[in-house]
């Protein structure tokens, strides 16, 4: 049987000694630093708009949590556009949104990668109500449950000024990650973001500031 090939290339798995996989085992150790009590379990990785390399950073991340022989889940909760199932090339056809809208219990869709350590859930089909099935109370349990199996679990979400479902995801982990485009979100969007998540009680746990090569014109 002919081997798959990735279509999405991860850089810190295909290459480990680039500069870039260089940053995402920084991040990762800024993280572990952070998380001295052992109680950042849960990091779902946010940004404000679409397009700044937030679920990059999240896959990347969770490969290096997995690469430091951790078992990490990689949790696909962004349902308008999911990605993961393409970067990992596993199916979709079971996933997060099935776990959430049934209503007997079904069988756990998540799936092992290509990547040692590290197991994926995908979106699933698109719900008509993401924002519904994200505020019940399953989703949390959900959480809970894969809190006991796995060492660290990472969420990608949808952008913040895009969906709702975002800070639904953020109530629910224990920290968050938040991915900045340079030069692209002005100082007050991230202001505002930061009272945001102070009257939710949702802590920032690092930032990562993504193309920082890229040139705009004022």
């Amino acid at each position: 049987m002919a081997q798959k090939t990735i279509k999405l290339p991860i850089m810190i798995d295909v290459s480990p000694r680039s500069r870039i996989s260089d940053a995402y085992r920084t991040l990762r150790t800024n993280i572990e630093l952070y998380d001295e009590p052992d109680n950042l379990k849960v990091i779902s990785v946010i940004s404000s708009y679409p397009g700044e390399g937030k679920t990059t950073t999240a896959v990347n991340l969770a490969v290096a949590f997995a690469q430091a022989n951790q078992k990490v889940l990689i949790i696909d909760a962004a349902f308008r556009n999911p990605s993961l199932q393409d970067i990992f090339l596993v199916h979709n056809q079971t996933g997060l949104s099935e776990i959430l809208s049934a209503r007997d219990e079904i069988e756990d869709p998540v799936q092992s990668t290509h990547i040692p350590n590290l197991f994926v859930l995908t979106a699933g089909l698109a719900p008509d109500n993401p924002s519904d099935l994200l505020s019940n109370h399953t989703f949390s349990s959900i959480i809970n449950t894969y809190r006991e199996v796995y060492n660290k679990i990472i969420i990608d979400t949808s952008p913040m000024f895009a969906m709702s479902e975002s800070m639904l995801v953020a109530a629910k982990s224990d920290g968050v990650l938040l991915v900045i485009e340079h030069g692209r979100v002005k100082a007050e969007v991230l202001a505002n973001l930061k009272t945001t998540f102070d009257r939710l009680n949702i802590q920032i746990v690092s930032v990562a500031i993504n193309k920082m090569n890229k040139k705009y014109i004022s």
